[in-house]
């Protein structure tokens, strides 16, 4: 009893203990990121790792996981060590449910944005290209317009990078149109940055001087004194090569040199360069073209020593990497195999089908055949005793007789070989046709006005009316059965509507223009017009006479 006792308490003492935990767990994950949504930057990833660890589980919730591994990403990212990052946030999307209707659609879509500025950091435009529009795609779908709005201009740098300048272009005035729409009028105008200095570049002096006032106005980067803010800078030397393309040389001396005080030196001194190579001042192109050169050349050594780093952080991280591409290979290479068992077992579905398909058709065919061949061997017959009963004096009773029986032979004989070809589930007989003929007459009974005896003396007046969801079903049925290459063609082969496909029906059944308005409850107008529109989309042609000419050759 008291062993009992002991084990229960200390089962408590357990669940306790790891409930406390978990909580402790999920409040270190919170806090951890409230200090990513203030933008601290991460000195270590030991608190996220040790969040990683425990939250990487199956029975916890998907978003927790996903935002364990991306907060190890973003503390990977401010360390330096891009390719641990990109993993870290790889992994954080494969952790997410996207089919789960609680799955945290806003972490997902700010992981891409992540994963886009490490790309951006590493100078490679096409995959920052491709997350980043997964970021657009995500910030449509939890509603934060104005990030919708921006996505395209967020391509701006990869695209610049790829030199693809008619991209940037397009993107800039397809957003700053879109941003207008919605009221973002100073959004709208900083679309315009990008296409303003394009437009100077390239010499089109009446599209840069239009952008530059807009970006003037309307932007907001500019104070009351007309100075551009803090950080806004480089736009100086934008304005500068318009002057400079519009040969307003004081005016783009002017503006580089703002460019210079801002400490942009590369720029600044190639457009002063510009400027004095064009006034032909041999001291000043001999002060500035070193400067320049000097300017070049220290943000080159800057560049190199950046990509020098991230060859290093990509040479130590090498090892790993390749252990985890082999992983990912034998994977693949086990999900191809079952990809191509899928395959050939779906391809010989389809061939069996293909092959069932035919042969049902081929049934179709000689049923139908059979049953023409039959209904001509009765009528034959026929023919043969009313010759028989003619006067024996009638010219050319012999021959004809003779004809006649000839042709019944042949025709028993096509039905006997017919027969034996078809199974017998699809061998029409009497019972078969006299319920089309029945529906028929249904349908032409109940689209006419008619009146019925009762009890031998008083007349019932019946009023035409609409046929009824289950009256079609019944014509549709007996059509399929009797008609099976027509209702193939109208069926499986084109488009139309319920009302077309009916009026499809009824035409090759040969009711009147009045009947099928009848039947279908609407007006005759109506039937015309949708006739004329039945033999465009089926045969292309133009009158109602020759839609019906065409749908009585299809048997």
């Amino acid at each position: 009893m008291a062993c009992g006792l002991v084990l229960t308490a200390a089962l408590a003492a357990g669940i306790t203990w790891a409930v406390r935990r978990d909580r402790a767990m999920h409040a270190a994950l919170r806090e951890l990121q409230e200090w990513n949504l203030a933008d601290t930057v991460f000195r270590s990833d030991s608190v996220a790792r040790v969040l990683v660890n425990y939250f990487d589980h199956p029975w916890h919730n998907a978003n927790d996981q996903m935002l364990a591994y991306y907060l190890l990403g973003r503390a990977h990212a401010d360390m330096g060590e891009a390719p641990q990052a990109i993993e870290a946030y790889q992994t954080a999307i494969e952790r997410a449910d996207t089919t789960d209707s609680d799955c945290d659609f806003r972490i997902l879509r700010n992981i891409y944005g992540q994963m886009a500025v490490v790309f951006d950091a590493q100078n490679l435009p096409e995959d920052e290209i491709d997350v980043q529009k997964k970021y657009n795609h995500y910030s449509w779908m939890i509603g934060d317009t104005l990030e919708g709005l921006l996505g395209p201009l967020r391509l701006e740098c990869a695209y610049y990078l790829l030199n693809d300048t008619d991209v940037v272009i397009q993107n800039a005035e397809s957003a700053r149109k879109q941003l207008l729409y919605y009221g973002y009028q100073e959004n709208a105008a900083l679309a315009l940055l990008m296409p303003a200095y394009y437009f100077a570049v390239r010499g089109q002096h009446d599209e840069a001087k239009e952008a530059i006032s807009i970006i003037r106005e309307e932007s907001g980067i500019f104070d009351d004194e007309g100075n551009l803010k803090p950080g806004k800078e480089m736009f100086y030397y934008t304005i500068g090569l318009y002057f400079d393309g519009i040969n307003q040389l004081d005016s783009a001396e002017y503006y580089y040199r703002r460019v210079l005080a801002a400490g942009e030196f590369e720029a600044g001194y190639k457009g002063l360069l510009s400027v004095y190579s064009k006034r032909g001042i041999a001291d000043s192109i001999a002060k500035f073209a070193p400067l320049y050169a000097d300017a070049n050349d220290a943000m080159h050594s800057e560049m190199n020593s950046a990509e020098v780093h991230k060859t290093a952080s990509l040479y130590n991280y090498n090892r790993h990497m390749r252990q985890a591409q082999k992983e990912r290979q034998e994977k693949q290479h086990l999900k191809n195999i079952l990809l191509l068992v899928m395959a050939i077992v779906l391809m010989i579905g389809v061939i069996v089908y293909q092959a069932y398909r035919r042969e049902k058709e081929e049934q179709r065919r000689l049923a139908r055949d059979y049953y023409h061949a039959k209904e001509e061997l009765e009528e034959t017959r026929k023919e043969i005793e009313i010759l028989r009963e003619a006067a024996d004096q009638w010219a050319g009773k012999e021959a004809m007789m003779k004809a006649k029986e000839h042709r019944l032979h042949t025709l028993q004989q096509q039905v006997t070989f017919l027969s034996s070809k078809l199974k017998e589930s699809d061998i029409p007989n009497a019972s078969s046709q006299e319920s089309l003929s029945e529906t028929i007459h249904h349908f032409h009974s109940i689209s006419h006005p008619s009146s019925i005896i009762i009890d031998g003396q008083k007349s019932k007046h019946i009023q035409p009316r609409a046929a009824k969801a289950h009256e079609w079903k019944a014509l549709i049925e007996q059509v399929r059965i009797h008609y099976p290459r027509f209702y193939l063609y109208i069926t499986t082969e084109h488009s139309l509507s319920t009302q077309e496909y009916r009026i499809s029906l009824l035409s090759r059944l040969q009711f009147e223009t009045s009947e099928m308005s009848t039947l279908l409850d609407t007006s005759s107008s109506t039937v015309s017009n949708a006739r004329k529109r039945i033999a465009a989309k089926l045969f292309h042609v133009e009158s109602a006479a020759d839609l019906d000419a065409k749908l009585l050759e299809l048997q």
